[in-house]
């Protein structure tokens, strides 16, 4: 599993566990390292796993630096797609977002998406907190009359990613993503998605974050719930 910002050392994240939409198929980061390298309050470099050390090795695994400070890590890796499909679809109603978030992340890997995760947004048009926040593309507009009518102040959107491989055809990859949206219960004509390789996929919270920058909307209050 990986966290959703690549700006941030391997080392602060496993003090705090790293936790990512992948985290429900492969656990949070701090679960998929099998070696540790690390300076104690007494200065001392100490090596430690599972097997050895096991105290200190699990103390400051989520520790917040409270145990020592990471400086080695030895993680469990794999191959990476080359491709994502990667897909907002929001809701109005609680109920429906958190039954189908729990439906995909209780599937197979084979039966679901790569990645699932849920965030909270304004039902309203600001910029920073609101509509505008969950298309993918320039092209695309979030059409409110498309909302129930019974829509409160908040409103609620899965984020999804799909990994494939460049010799994978279209279809296919529609025929996978269409079967997992079918059962999903979002509200009609509210369905963003794009193309595009997996290191944009990866990166793409530290480009909004430049871009927030550059346009001045990063120093306003933007508060970020995900699910």
């Amino acid at each position: 599993s990986w966290t959703d910002y690549l700006g941030l050392t391997v080392g602060g994240t496993l003090s705090n566990a790293g936790v990512s939409g992948q985290a429900f198929r492969y656990g949070p980061q701090t679960s998929n390292v099998t070696e540790l390298d690390v300076v104690t309050g007494n200065g001392d470099v100490v090596t430690c796993s599972e097997m050895e050390n096991s105290e200190l090795f699990f103390s400051v695994l989520g520790g917040l630096g409270q145990f020592g400070i990471i400086t080695r890590a030895r993680v469990l890796l794999q191959p990476a797609p080359d491709m994502v499909r990667w897909i907002r679809i929001v809701y109005a109603e609680f109920d429906e977002f958190t039954r189908d978030a729990e439906w995909l992340v209780s599937q197979k890997d084979e039966s679901s998406f790569d990645y699932v995760e849920g965030f909270v947004f304004v039902n309203g048009d600001d910029p920073v907190n609101g509509w505008p926040t969950v298309p993918l593309h320039p092209d695309q507009d979030f059409d409110p009359t498309r909302l129930p009518q019974s829509s409160g102040s908040v409103l609620y959107c899965l984020e999804l990613a799909l990994h494939y491989r460049d010799s994978d055809s279209n279809s296919s990859v529609d025929k996978r993503v269409e079967r997992l949206i079918g059962r999903l219960r979002f509200d009609e004509g509210l369905r963003f998605e794009v193309d595009l390789p997996y290191v944009d996929f990866l990166l793409r919270v530290k480009r909004s974050e430049e871009i927030a920058k550059v346009n001045g909307t990063w120093e306003t209050p933007h508060p970020w719930l995900n699910l």
